[in-house]
């Protein structure tokens, strides 16, 4: 039965130029980008079936329209050549964007061989305007690149004889391919093309998807009867990604693939080479027949050109999960040998996919009916410790129609048949977790050129104990933790209540996301600097990581005059702090020195399924706002009493309980080891010239509070000799009683 699980629509527009507000949870739901997220099951139903706005009315030069019909831009006559008006077209979601205005002129060159020069006239308020930086046209084809606010835009597209329209294709950053098409239009001005188009085949995929008989052969007989939307290629893919749960032999998954591949044809080359990565990409990620799978990506490969060469890295990728798909396959064949084969591939992939559940789960399978007890107890762990795993699974295993036991039970009955009661496991999925949650990261080895920078790189991770999509950004930034030592690579997390209450967050964590004007979970700064999309879960943890070290490698290699010294020692109860920053130059009006107090790690199970938390603020001495430079030196000296900080925290999570209604069920307080962390910052540009971090010495002693101040006696200001006669007579005492009560009052206060 065909799943309404996942539309792939390109989202070019808003991959482009952006999207803001938004909850970050609701956000990390929505159909993803990245291929990996792709076999993440996902309601995107409505990509079908939402109704946009209908577009301003416009007076056509040809015919009228009404004040609700969209406004028709395309001229009436069927052009047999590019010469005249155009409008770059992207269909998405089921409808269509009219973006820009181009003009082909038709020329002759010294030859007196035709040519066309192109020119950009207008962009609608939807996307930018542009610069045409490149174009090669002829008489019925041509291939325009733009650049778009930094961002390489090409189309490629021909002319169609029969009805008048160049279909093509479009990529972006030279990574991704979607349809795109010119349509001949006569008007002057994109004024009135603000707001998407429904595609008028909309109504019918709708019909077709939400058909109660046989939907998956409507959905494959729209896709037939309307070759030139770009619908079409989104239905194909989708019914290549419901293959397995159709339960389709070999011979139909490669019918309908050729079939997808040749509909594909329509949209240009460069699009039916890359229909043959994406009929790959869903065989893959659903484990359905690898081979066929294989094939198109050796297809692909070998007929990649210059420009489509960034796709060689998805072709491996997509390549890796069929091989894993196939080493399953092995794995529970009835063949002694071949399953042999395929479990020896299944342990190499487990050390280098260690995120992949299948993997994890073929393995547990695999020790618990060899009764290799202590081998499935510790993979089963493992699929119950980290974060989704288990989850991931059971979606796995809806799609696919198949059941098991959860690994939770399974690891609960296992331990208790070794151990003859459950007592321990707790402690044994903590291990699990610590063991196996940053086995993807790796010493860094250091270039000559990094060695000789002293630079060292601060990262800032705001997170979220309830958020989902922050499990990525944490995990990733902990590898980057196990990959770096604090002398290079420090990373500091500031909780936050967002989406829900987090019993990590403080005051000064939660001022430190106001400084950076923080939107939502996760936000991940490197030096000042905000990275882009850290979101995510599990798939996308090991793409993150290799990003957040691509920004870190070059800084690393930066040599800065600044230098911070630090000290931070614990006795008697009290810790004495104190920093200097050195080598600041000249201008130092905006430079700010911040401390940091991080715990360095609290074992806390958090919602999202993060057991692990490093580097934690605590608090921020000396104050968010940090210590400006008195005389051309940034420093800071305090003496902060260990009772009276771990009492501020407790009473900042009391009272918000209270003033949220909530209560938290344990707050982790124990602060075991802390570092004092100092950095120097420009409050202009927001960048970090240099940082530093050393462990707290001393015994951490939260018994003792603070030493009572002593009241001062405040003497009277001297007075004129006039107003001292006024004043010569005494007042009178207060009565023994009534200085009783009022000494009451205070203590009460």
């Amino acid at each position: 039965m065909l799943r309404l699980s996942q539309w792939v629509c390109p989202l070019i527009i808003l991959g482009i130029i952006g999207c803001s507000g938004g909850d970050p949870v609701n956000e990390a739901r929505k159909l993803p980008d990245s291929a990996e997220q792709a076999s993440t099951e996902t309601a995107a139903t409505d990509n079908a079936t939402k109704t946009d706005s209908d577009m301003p009315a416009e007076k056509s030069e040809t015919t009228e329209t009404t004040q609700t019909d969209p406004p028709i831009p395309v001229a009436p006559e069927k052009r047999s050549s590019l010469e005249g008006k155009w409008i770059l077209v992207l269909g998405q979601q089921g409808s269509d964007y009219y973006i820009w205005l181009l003009d082909f002129v038709p020329s002759t060159d010294k030859d007196s061989k035709q040519v066309y020069s192109v020119k950009l006239i207008d962009s609608s308020s939807i996307i930018p305007l542009p610069e045409l930086t490149d174009t090669i046209a002829s008489e019925t084809s041509t291939q325009l690149t733009f650049d778009l606010q930094g961002t390489a835009f090409d189309f490629a597209g021909e002319l169609s004889a029969d009805d008048g329209v160049v279909y093509g294709n479009v990529m972006v950053g030279g990574e991704r391919c979607d349809a795109a098409k010119l349509v001949a239009t006569k008007v002057t001005s994109m004024e009135q093309y603000g707001e998407a188009v429904p595609m008028a085949e909309r109504e019918a995929l709708t019909i077709a998807i939400q058909s109660p008989d046989e939907p998956f052969t409507k959905l494959r007989q729209f896709c037939r009867d309307n070759p030139t939307s770009p619908l079409c290629l989104d239905g194909y893919r989708q019914l290549i990604a419901q293959t397995k749960s159709e339960g389709l032999d070999t011979e139909a998954v490669v019918e309908l693939a050729d079939e997808y591949i040749a509909a594909s044809k329509t949209w240009g080359k460069r699009m039916e080479l890359y229909s043959h990565v994406q009929a790959a990409m869903f065989l893959s990620l659903t484990k359905n027949q690898p081979q066929a799978a294989l094939s198109y990506l050796a297809k692909a490969e070998a007929a990649l050109t210059p420009e489509t060469e960034g796709w060689k890295s998805q072709i491996e990728l997509y390549r890796t999960k069929a091989n894993i798909a196939n080493a399953l396959q092995q794995a529970s064949s009835e063949d002694a040998a071949e399953k042999k084969q395929g479990l020896e591939s299944l342990t190499k992939f487990h050390a280098s996919e260690p995120f992949d559940p299948s993997i994890t789960f073929a393995l547990a399978q695999n020790a618990e009916a060899a009764k290799q007890l202590d081998a499935a107890i510790a993979f089963y762990a493992e699929l119950s410790a980290i974060p989704f795993m288990e989850q991931i699974l059971q979606s796995e295993w809806q799609q696919n129609s198949a059941e098991h036991p959860l690994p939770t039970e399974t690891l609960a009955k296992l331990w208790k048949e070794k151990n003859k009661s459950t007592e321990g496991l707790d402690n044994f999925l903590q291990k699990a977790y610590s063991k196996s949650i940053y086995s993807f990261s790796k010493k860094a080895e250091e270039t000559a050129e990094m060695k000789a920078g002293n630079k060292v790189v601060l990262a800032e991770l705001f997170t979220g104990a309830q958020c989902p999509p922050c499990v990525a950004a944490d995990i990733a930034s902990g590898g980057i933790e196990a990959t770096y030592p604090h002398s290079r690579v420090i990373v500091l997390r500031y909780h936050q209540h967002i989406p829900g209450p987090d019993p990590l967050t403080n005051e000064d964590s939660e001022s430190r996301f106001f400084y950076y004007q923080g939107r939502g979970t996760p936000t991940l700064t490197i030096d000042g600097a905000t990275v882009e999309n850290p979101g995510g879960i599990l798939p996308q943890v090991v793409g993150l990581y290799e990003r957040i070290q691509e920004t870190i490698t070059p800084l690393l290699a930066e040599k800065t005059d600044t230098k911070i010294e630090l000290s931070a020692n614990s006795k008697d109860g009290q810790l004495a702090l104190s920093a200097s920053a050195t080598g600041l130059g000249e201008k130092t009006d905006n430079l700010r020195l911040r401390l940091v107090l991080a715990e360095e790690n609290i074992e806390f199970i958090a919602s999202n399924g993060i057991r692990q938390h490093e580097m934690v603020v605590r608090a921020m001495p000396g104050g968010v706002e940090g210590v400006a430079a008195k005389d051309g030196k940034l420093e800071f000296s305090e003496s902060l009493n260990l009772a009276e900080f771990k009492k501020n925290l407790s009473e900042y999570l009391i009272a918000f309980e209270e003033g949220q209604g909530v209560e938290f069920p344990v707050k982790p307080l124990s602060l075991k080891k802390l570092h004092l962390v100092a950095f120097v910052q420009n409050d202009e540009t927001k960048e970090i010239v240099q940082s530093a971090s050393i462990p707290v010495s001393g015994k951490l002693d939260f018994s003792k509070p603070a030493p009572a101040k002593k009241k001062e006696e405040k003497k009277p200001a001297a007075k004129p000799a006039d107003e001292k006669k006024k004043d010569d007579k005494k007042p009178e005492a207060k009565k023994g009683p009534e200085l009783k009560k009022e000494d009451k009052k205070k203590d009460n206060k």
